[in-house]
């Protein structure tokens, strides 16, 4: 999925919103609007890119959260929807939490004020906009876990060590 890239036009027809909605968002929010352009070379997006949009377009149209106060965490947002998991499972809740009257992102409820965001259907709807089907195994709970240790009764356990 890494190798996917996504022009603003796709942007535009998976959220249904503006030329000029795309255009605010890239020069107004990090890290794109830290980014340098090149003239008449369409920027290029990723998966992940759409999922961050897509919960920019959450905060800002349907919440009415203003942009600059997306700003102050849409790095950090950025950062985890393209961070590699730390396990097998991508976390299914996002929180933009209020900390001494400033917005911050992350797996965690902390502050006066959190909102939650369920990930789960942002990725179901960009997923389905890109022709990708979720992996069907990702419910399951793969990732470590104890197994008991091979008793002396059990004649062809294997041993380590």
């Amino acid at each position: 999925m890494a190798g996917l890239q996504y022009q603003a036009v796709h942007i535009r027809e998976l959220l249904g919103v503006s030329r000029t909605d795309v255009q605010r968002w890239l020069s107004t929010l990090p890290p794109f609007s830290e980014s340098p352009t090149q003239a008449r070379t369409a920027r290029t997006f990723t998966i992940s890119d759409l999922a961050f949009f897509s919960i920019v377009a959450m905060l800002h149209k349907q919440l009415e959260m203003p942009l600059r106060t997306i700003a102050c965490f849409s790095a950090d947002l950025h950062a985890l929807l393209n961070a590699p998991a730390a396990s097998n499972t991508m976390p299914t809740r996002y929180f933009a939490n209020q900390v001494d009257g400033l917005w911050q992102i992350g797996t965690e409820i902390d502050g006066a004020v959190s909102l939650t965001i369920d990930s789960a259907p942002i990725w179901r709807a960009v997923y389905e906009f890109v022709g990708l089907e979720p992996s069907p195994q990702s419910h399951l709970p793969f990732g470590l876990m104890a197994v008991p240790s091979p008793s002396v009764e059990q004649p062809n356990a294997r041993r380590t060590g």
